[in-house]
């Protein structure tokens, strides 16, 4: 009957989640056998489980996450479906598996982080970036750190992924740590002194805001484009009082 089908497909995927979770191995196995396709079918479909939909998600973000990372052309659908479930799903753990799918794959290769940005995925990333649930924060930052050459390419692009990320910063509940890491890559990665300047603002809001002078210190260690956003950002007596002990 449909009961006994529907619990045989969730156990299906529990156990093709498993198996790609072991090693790169048995995940490039399983895409070979085409089970990226029937996952994401499960993941996407309006029908069926609420579980089931979650293991779908997770069992396919299983097959796009490892390193060696999976060749691009076998992973590639799963950005749009990633995408959309980020952007319109209601369930917060089908959200953050496909977050975490996203970041697996905008980390994986700049074929497969340029299909993520194709399918959307920065836009789609702006929401759980300033979300105040952790769970959801810290993939979203995974991936964008794994995006950061197609953001800094847009003022405008970098201006929105920038607020979103202070959003967040401004939240005193949060721990701060992966949006730092975040930000301190865009500026090792930053094309011009523009865009640094952007980045040592974005650490001035959070100086003031949080009291706390350590990230000039990190910054002034990113080299000339770090120093120049401290300079830009008028932070070059804070990063003093750092230097000689205020802080």
């Amino acid at each position: 009957n449909s009961s006994t089908n529907t619990e045989l497909a969730e156990q299906c995927v529990w156990g093709l989640g498993n198996i790609a979770g072991d090693c790169p191995g048995l995940r490039d196995a399983c895409l070979e056998c085409g089970a990226l396709e029937a996952l994401l079918r499960h993941a996407s479909a309006d029908a069926g489980t609420i579980s089931i939909g979650r293991n779908a998600t997770w069992a396919a973000s299983n097959l796009c996450r490892g390193f060696p990372p999976p060749a691009a052309a076998a992973v590639l659908p799963a950005a749009p479906v990633f995408c959309a479930l980020v952007r319109c799903h209601t369930d917060t753990e089908i959200v953050t598996d496909a977050l975490w799918g996203l970041g697996y794959l905008s980390r994986a290769g700049a074929l497969h982080a340029a299909a993520v940005v194709e399918a959307g995925g920065v836009p789609a990333l702006l929401a759980p970036l300033s979300s105040s649930q952790g769970t959801l924060r810290e993939p979203a930052l995974y991936a964008m750190v794994g995006l950061t050459p197609f953001v800094t390419a847009e003022l405008e692009l970098l201006h929105r992924v920038l607020d979103a990320i202070l959003i967040g910063l401004d939240d005193a509940s949060l721990e701060p740590q992966n949006a730092m890491e975040t930000l301190m890559h865009f500026v090792r990665h930053a094309n011009t002194l523009r865009d640094a300047a952007l980045m040592g603002n974005a650490v001035a809001r959070y100086v003031a805001s949080r009291h706390a002078l350590e990230p000039l210190w990190r910054l002034a260690q990113e080299g000339g484009l770090g120093r120049g956003s401290i300079k830009a950002a008028g932070m070059a007596a804070e990063l003093l009082e750092l230097m000689v002990g205020g802080g």
